[in-house]
């Protein structure tokens, strides 16, 4: 008997299947403590990167589906910060399943500064608050410098071009008007789209960006920048008067970028957004670091379906941009864009939570880098009124809308993942993506669509899935998608062409799945267990082979039963020597049953100079074994 040895080469899913139920196990007992309670420095933040040319951020360390959110506070708390309690509720629902959020400084917390270009103190100490807060909380926050609504001119109210403080003509500016302050310097803009052009109103605001910049750019749960929100609602035909261009909105993106990049030379990346799925090539290809995407349903085809549209518009993106090293960021999604007590719009439809659920799961598997990011169900809700004055309550209902694909995706590295071709029968619609071990999919009741989202019960549905990789063994692992809790497992091949078929299980509304790659399982042989030189003589007699009964110590239950192995798959040596016989015995003398295997010497294959005899075969349930041992090899010239 000599040294027994274990195969070797585990590939990724060694370390996913053996994380995978720790990490769920750990995150149902988080949310078990902080689901509608939680309180402030509990959480410890994720360090969240992007690696240039990367499709994914890194969660410490690791390429990762982000789930986030884009709260807001309006004029409510505490005395000392009117905007914090707020923000602090909003946080907290987060914090228990999604790991950044996306915040709108223009958005929430007035006032604006009182000189174009200037960093109101007041204004900037309130936000520092709010970002201690998200520290708190685990999460990292990505900035929203400007939005679209502070330079429209089609607009009323508080945010409109009329009330900005780079326009000449803003009534605070105004002697002869009622709203006059002497405490107000306006100008010098006399349209919005002097924002996006060279001049003395481009240079103010650049100097307020890098102002904050350099405010924050100690801050660690600072994710990266964005520029502005939805730039091309300054710039399309909309406007009352069209005076910048889709180039000059570039020039105006890589002008701000560099100012950012001079003033934080962190790394951290840096975006600007257009509305809904609006598209400037020219963006793509500039600076930034990620393309953002704004998905909102209520446009034609989609009219309410989120999810096709995701999967639709990122893979397109991807397709387009990907070469280009840019990810595709889901900054804000929803059903519908417009507001929704004015529009009756389908936010309010009580089967909305069905379409977003469907909406976040699609998001998971579409190779967007970021997913959930809803607006009126995650905080703008609060700017709606019901005619009794009864503020519309979204947020509350959609606190926990991520949890079960988060649990989904825990552990889960997007190292690699790509779109993976799906064919799916005429009852069911859905997307697929990852890599040579790992396979995530989705998919729904083609007829779970908006208005109504109507659910049937559908059985003996399957999916074929084109696997990008090849493996003696695969598992499917079957999920709900209203809790993310696993269903069912199950052993499957591949076909000729490399292809997974799944017969899914009954199920209502949608189901999702992971086809992971399983490596052998590695046991441990004995060649000869009689002898301690294990020596083979290619050209006559038989030997014994032993695959052993082991357990980790002593009393624990078997970590491998030999008496599972089907002893007709097994081979040995190169030449893969089938059994002459085999039967149970106690090869290695420890009390259990191992067993034993008898082989014809010439039929093995070994030449001279061989030092490692290997073992293959199946468990009676199909599951691939590999064993290795040290021969000597006798007989040679």
């Amino acid at each position: 008997m000599t040294e027994r040895r274990r195969a070797t080469g585990q590939p990724r899913f060694g370390w996913r299947a053996s994380s995978r139920a720790c990490l769920r196990a750990i995150t149902a007992a988080v949310c078990v403590l902080l689901t509608g309670a939680v309180g402030r420095s509990q959480v410890a933040v994720p360090t969240i990167t992007l690696t240039p040319g990367e499709m994914y951020f890194r969660v410490d360390g690791v390429p990762s589906f982000v789930l986030g959110t884009n709260p807001v506070g309006w004029n409510q708390g505490t005395q000392s910060n009117p905007n914090l309690s707020q923000f602090d509720t909003l946080f907290g629902y987060a914090s228990v399943n999604d790991k950044i959020v996306r915040i709108h400084l223009t958005n929430g917390l007035r006032p604006h500064p009182t000189a174009a270009g200037q960093v109101d103190e007041a204004w900037a100490s309130m936000w520092d608050d709010v970002f201690d807060s998200a520290e708190a909380y685990g999460l990292l926050v990505l900035p929203v410098f400007d939005v679209h609504a502070d330079w429209r001119e089609d607009l009323t109210g508080t945010q409109s071009w009329t009330n900005n403080i780079y326009n000449v003509a803003n009534p605070v500016c105004d002697p002869l008007n009622a709203a006059y302050d002497p405490a107000y310097t306006c100008g010098p803009a006399v349209h919005p789209e002097e924002l996006l052009i060279p001049g003395a109103a481009r240079d103010l605001w650049l100097g307020w960006l890098e102002t904050l910049v350099n405010r924050w750019k100690g801050r660690s749960n600072i994710l990266g920048w964005e520029i502005f929100s939805e730039l091309d609602l300054i710039t399309d035909t909309r406007q009352l008067n069209l005076r910048a261009t889709e180039a000059d909105g570039v020039v105006f993106v890589e002008a701000a970028a560099a100012r950012i990049r001079a003033a934080d030379t962190s790394g951290r990346p840096v975006t600007a957004s257009l509305s809904g799925i609006i598209d400037w090539p020219s963006l793509s290809t500039s600076s930034i670091d990620f393309y953002q995407i704004h998905p909102y349903a209520n446009i034609y085809p989609y009219t309410g379906d989120l999810d096709q549209m995701i999967l639709d518009t990122v893979r397109a993106r991807r397709a387009l941009y990907a070469p280009y090293g840019k990810p595709i960021f889901i900054g804000e999604s929803g059903l519908d864009a417009r507001a929704p007590i004015t529009y009756n719009t389908l936010e309010l439809d009580p089967e909305a939570p069905v379409g977003i659920n469907q909406a976040i799961w699609a998001s998971a598997v579409s190779g967007a880098m970021t997913g959930r990011m809803l607006w009126f169900e995650d905080g703008y809700d609060q700017f709606h009124l019901y005619p009794d004055g009864t503020m519309l309550d979204l947020r509350t209902s959609y606190a926990n809308a991520s949890a079960a694909v988060a649990r989904f995706v825990t552990g889960v590295d997007y190292t690699g993942f790509e779109p993976v071709n799906l064919t799916v029968g005429a009852d069911l619609m859905g997307a697929t993506l990852g890599d040579a071990d790992l396979v995530l999919g989705w998919v729904r009741d083609a007829l779970s669509v908006a208005p109504d989202w109507p659910a049937r019960l559908l059985s003996g549905q399957t999916v074929t899935v084109d696997v990008p990789g090849q493996s003696d063994d695969w598992i499917v692992n079957v999920y709900n998608t209203s809790t993310g809790d696993l269903i069912s497992s199950v052993d499957a091949d591949q076909d000729g062409n490399g292809d997974i078929t799944v017969t899914l299980p009954d199920f209502e509304g949608s189901i999702a799945f992971q086809i992971l790659a399983v490596p052998p399982l590695d046991v441990l042989i004995d060649v000869r267990p009689d002898s301690s030189l294990n020596r083979i003589n290619p050209n006559r007699g038989r030997v014994f082979v032993a695959v052993l009964t082991t357990t980790v110590a002593a009393g624990d239950p078997l970590d491998f039963d030999a008496a599972t192995v089907d002893p007709s798959t097994v081979r040995f040596g190169p030449a893969g020597a089938a059994p002459l016989n085999s039967g149970p015995a106690d090869a290695d003398g420890d009390g259990d049953l191992d067993l034993l295997l008898r082989f014809r010497n010439r039929e093995m294959g070994f030449v001279c100079g061989d030092t490692v005899g290997t073992l293959t075969g199946e468990t009676a349930t199909g599951r691939s074994i590999v064993g290795s041992d040290s021969v000597t090899i006798v007989g040679c010239p």
